[in-house]
Parts: C-alpha cells; sequence; structure tokens
C-alpha cells in the first residue's frame, strides 16, 4: 500500500484529504504542521506528498526544501489558497511537480498523485 504525506494546517481540510486517499487505497500520513510532516516523512518513507504552503510552525516552502534536501525527485504536490503570495514558477523552481489551488477538486488531485507516483 502507498503511502502519501498530508500536511495542511486546517484540520478540516486535512480530514477530507486524508478520508478520500484512504478511500482510494493509501495508507495516509496526516500532519497539522510542517515539523511533524518532517518527522513522519523521515520515519514513514511516504511514496508522495501533499503540502499547504500557509502553516504555523515550519511553512510549507521550508518544508518542502527540507524533503528535497534529503531526496531531490521526491513528488511533492503543492496546495495553496494564496497563489498571489507565490508565483507558480517560483513554487515549481522549488522543486514541486504540481501546484493546485483551494478550494481543491478532489478527483483532480487524485489523478494528479496517481501520475507522480506512477511515473
Amino acid at each position: 500500500m502507498k503511502k502519501i504525506l498530508i500536511v495542511d494546517d486546517q484540520a478540516d481540510v486535512l480530514e477530507i484529504l486524508n478520508e478520500y486517499f484512504q478511500m482510494k487505497g493509501y495508507h495516509t500520513l496526516p500532519a497539522l504542521e510542517g515539523r511533524t510532516g518532517l518527522e513522519l516523512y523521515e520515519r514513514e518513507n511516504p511514496a508522495a506528498a501533499i503540502i499547504d504552503i500557509e502553516m504555523p510552525v515550519m511553512n510549507g516552502i521550508e518544508l518542502t526544501r527540507q524533503i528535497l534536501s534529503r531526496k531531490a525527485d521526491f513528488p511533492i504536490i503543492i496546495i495553496t489558497a494564496f497563489i498571489e503570495k507565490y508565483s507558480q514558477t517560483e513554487l515549481l523552481e522549488l522543486g514541486a511537480k504540481r501546484i493546485m489551488m483551494k478550494p481543491l477538486n478532489l478527483l483532480a488531485l487524485g489523478q494528479e498523485i496517481e501520475k507522480i507516483i506512477h511515473t
């Protein structure tokens, strides 16, 4: 069973994503902030990550940098409601495979996870 790290500080969003990917047959690793997400990444060896940008303690940009410094080709999808604050080019240059806007289209997000895990 493939593991997916899901990091978002909004508990309702985290719960929806967690339930959706479990229904699709994934083992999910949910975290409400970046530091916990990094600990889960290091301990659980997930196949991919979905990471929100705006979070307390360690934001999604720093978490993405930390993960990619350990494994440069690790597949990450960044999710955000604040696309005007960060350019898509900047986020892709950071190393994310995809950027998706909130509110999320779960079907599209599920398809993107499938693509990046199986490429």
